[in-house]
């Protein structure tokens, strides 16, 4: 196990020292995935200065999960290729991109994990006392898979289950550094009274939950809620299973998430240096100087008790849908501000929008090696590579949506909507880029093609962002129909959805529209 485990750092090794020749000596690039994103300049011969060179990441895991939020006791690829039909191929493009471009270091296997480890379907009648009490019932009847359920955190066979099921995969997967015991997604933490007394013993049981600033923090109310911060439970508990872990396999580590009802900094319990704790945080979020100064103040504080710290950045989750949202100086900020921090693990929940958004990744592989790297130097570089002469139309086309993004204070201050319905987060994209702006960057394009003519590897790229514009110019179309069919219903129930009785004739006309236009969407999408 020890020369398998070098034998993989070798490797790993091998391929980024490959890559960097490449990009060095040669001006290769791979901007995305696929062949559309492959820069390889014509050379008649070769220069490069002799010498020795040796490079090492600040990050020690540098990773985005392509799965996003989809776990699944297999692979990722059982969920996203064999149930979401994304092509196999293109899973193996999106794996081959980020090795490329030097994302990678430890193996983990994290996000949500406790229903793959005792899920309730298995386990719920056999052994309630696994879950949650919740108003003094066991919170074991099985819900979606990922949310609730969660475990009771001073059951001695919840301890158990976790370090057995994680050795049972270390046991399995012989390159595995670590693997998530974290809990499920959602609320419902434990009332019992040997998890409240557990709260007293570690002088925890009147913090309140987080205070209400990003989306983040959503599920856990705000600080009048009366649900209570468990974050020195989890500690408490997740040190146990590292314990138990620990004497089968001294060299692995274990993963919690620092999350929901567990974001505040602990009281009194530290994570060993054993167990990795995965603060969730939305760095696109920071040009509101409120939500940045806060969790940066957070962060600082919670790793005095987290000596193996990491974070989850959300770049899609809570900005759908995956329109443009470019906010490369908070890429490169954030990251060096959480390596300042102490921050040494890294993994960001994207999804595969490589045309709206791929600039964002692009960049940030580059800063998790090397924290001092400049934003400005990487545009100048990913233009340069891959769009040549039309290198300056590109780079105001990228900075024009960057700028809009802080125009808004990131996305938090648009013009109120006179209707407000439940469950619609869309609607603010109805005003973040309006028609004019969109017209202005389809220009930008348009000039780009008449720059590039005849040179066809950068048409090719330049219509790959014609696609990713596209997208988003539909989806704010169909938003903005969907909105002029509210403001036109004269009456709204509670939920702030039009009242049927009062959907007159100019309402039905624009909703069918709104129809129309979410239809011709989907087949692009589709497409």
């Amino acid at each position: 196990r020890w020369l398998g485990d070098v034998y993989k750092r070798q490797e790993a090794a091998v391929f980024h020292a490959v890559y960097w020749f490449l990009e060095e000596a040669l001006g290769v690039r791979w901007l995305w995935p696929g062949a559309s994103g492959e820069v390889v300049p014509k050379h008649q011969d070769l220069c490069f200065e002799c010498g020795t060179w040796r490079k090492k990441p600040d990050y020690a895991w540098r990773n985005i999960g392509l799965g996003g939020s989809m776990y699944a006791a297999s692979d990722r690829d059982t969920m996203l290729h064999g149930v979401l039909g994304l092509p196999l191929e293109y899973l193996q493009e999106c794996d081959r991109w980020c090795r490329r471009n030097r994302f990678g270091g430890l193996k983990i296997a994290d996000g949500h994990r406790w229903s793959e480890i005792a899920p309730a379907e298995r386990f719920g009648q056999s052994d309630p006392d696994l879950y949650a009490l919740i108003d003094g019932k066991r919170d074991n009847v099985p819900m979606d898979g990922k949310h609730y359920n969660q475990p009771c955190l001073s059951n001695p066979k919840d301890i158990n289950r976790m370090a057995d099921y994680a050795c049972s995969r270390f046991d399995a997967q012989g390159d595995l550094d670590g693997f998530s015991i974290a809990l499920n997604d959602g609320g419902g933490q434990c009332q019992c009274d040997n998890c409240l007394e557990l709260d007293r013993q570690f002088g925890a049981e009147d913090i309140q939950t987080i205070e209400h600033v990003d989306k983040v923090t959503d599920e856990a109310g705000d600080a009048n809620s009366d649900q209570k911060s468990v974050t020195d439970r989890v500690i408490w508990q997740a040190n146990q299973v590292a314990k138990k872990v620990a004497e089968r396999f001294s060299n692995r580590k274990i993963l919690m998430i620092l999350y929901s009802f567990f974001r505040r900094p602990p009281v009194s319990q530290k994570l060993g240096a054993d167990v990795i704790g995965q603060y969730c945080v939305m760095g696109h979020s920071f040009w509101n100087e409120e939500a940045r100064d806060t969790e940066l103040a957070r962060i600082k504080e919670m790793s005095k008790s987290v000596p193996s710290f990491a974070v989850y950045e959300y770049y899609s989750n809570g900005a759908w849908p995956e329109m443009h949202r470019l906010f490369h100086r908070l890429v490169e900020q954030s990251v060096r501000d959480y390596y300042k921090a102490g921050v040494r693990y890294y993994s960001t929940q994207p999804t595969m929008g490589f045309a709206t958004n791929g600039l964002n990744l692009f960049l940030l592989g580059r800063c998790l090696w090397d924290t001092t790297t400049s934003y400005d130097s990487v545009l100048e570089d990913y233009c340069r590579s891959g769009f040549g002469p039309a290198k300056v139309s590109m780079q105001r086309f990228f900075e024009a949506f960057s700028d809009r993004w802080k125009q808004t204070v990131s996305g938090t201050e648009l013009p109120q909507s006179p209707v407000a319905v439940s469950g619609t987060p869309w609607l603010p994209s109805t005003h973040l880029y309006t028609g004019e702006f969109l017209a202005q960057r389809r220009s930008d394009l348009a000039e780009a093609s008449r720059l590039a003519a005849g040179d066809q590897e950068v048409l090719g790229r330049i219509e790959f962002m014609e696609i990713g514009l596209t997208y988003t110019e539909k989806y704010c179309h169909a938003s903005k129909l969907t909105l002029d069919c509210l403001e036109k219903a004269d009456s709204f129930d509670d939920q702030g959805l039009p009242i049927a009785a009062s959907i007159g004739s100019e309402a039905r006309k624009a909703a069918k529209l709104a129809f129309g236009a979410w239809g011709d969407y989907w087949q692009f999408v589709r497409g």
